[in-house]
């Protein structure tokens, strides 16, 4: 095999071929440099950074950027985890860099995000990526879900809170939507540990919404911690089609067993309908 192509970064040739022995480990990059440079990711990333490095020295911000993302698609967990490419001067060539950026470079890089940098990169980013999402025939499917992110020592917002994993250790409980058929994560929130499944529910569905007025949602999915009246009763207020796992509680199983009919699906899974009256939703 043997590929001619050029870098993201300048136009300066450079040659993908097999060789007897390996030379870099990540030499599969070679496809995701291909992407970014098919959309442009090194002009955009420039355009979009509210703030430039003034020394001669620096390594550009839209470079440290990129490095960074190349790092967690390898694997990184912790900025200590960059260097694990930093001597890489294969993959150096074929990012069209003259350097790799350390821990510290991409670290100090984040602190220079405030709110106000915050908004001003990735509404940018958020708008441009929107842009490329395709309308799907029918509309699309908007997913919502909360996960637990354990925290260890002191970070800022890190609360006592549900945790499956380690238990009584803090954690954040954000939320996020996705468009499910384009696999794109649409909007998310951090929260606190503390923080219920449903908490600012109204508030993110409006915020998610307004990103996408563009597009055609037809439903929204989402599991038993969003089963609650005030985000049903929003979504029927916008005309939107849902579909929300019910808790299964007492009440709601005795109701199941009030069901006649049922459809078998498969081998696993048959269903059936009924209409009932719950309360406490909350």
């Amino acid at each position: 095999m043997k590929v001619k192509s050029t870098t993201i970064f300048n136009p300066k040739q450079v040659v993908i071929k097999e060789t007897v022995r390996p030379i870099t480990p990540f030499g599969g990059l070679f496809l995701v440099l291909e992407f970014f440079k098919k959309i442009n990711l090194a002009r955009k990333l420039s355009d979009a950074f509210p703030f430039e490095y003034t020394s001669p020295n620096a390594i550009s911000a839209s470079q440290t950027f990129t490095y960074f993302l190349l790092t967690v698609l390898c694997g990184a967990k912790r900025f200590a985890h960059t260097l694990m490419m930093k001597a890489d001067d294969s993959l150096r060539i074929m990012t069209g860099m003259n350097r790799f950026s350390n821990d510290d470079t991409i670290r100090n890089m984040f602190k220079k995000f405030g709110m106000k940098e915050n908004y001003e990169f990735f509404a940018n980013i958020w708008s441009w990526l929107l842009e490329r999402v395709e309308q799907v025939h029918g509309g699309l499917t908007m997913d919502l879900d909360s996960t637990v992110f354990v925290r260890y020592g002191e970070q800022e917002g890190s609360k006592k809170g549900y945790n499956p994993k380690k238990r009584g250790r803090c954690s954040h409980h954000p939320i996020i939507a996705v468009l499910s058929e384009v696999n794109f994560i649409l909007n998310g929130w951090l929260r606190s540990g503390n923080t219920g499944s449903s908490s600012g529910i109204i508030e993110f569905m409006k915020e998610s919404l307004s990103l996408c007025k563009k597009l055609t949602i037809r439903t929204i999915r989402a599991d038993s911690g969003f089963f609650c009246d005030k985000l049903m009763a929003f979504l029927e207020s916008e005309s939107l089609k849902y579909i929300i796992a019910a808790r299964m509680t007492k009440h709601v199983k005795d109701i199941c067993y009030k069901i006649k009919n049922w459809q078998e699906v498969d081998n696993v899974y048959s269903v059936g309908e009924l209409n009932a009256a719950l309360w406490g939703l909350g």
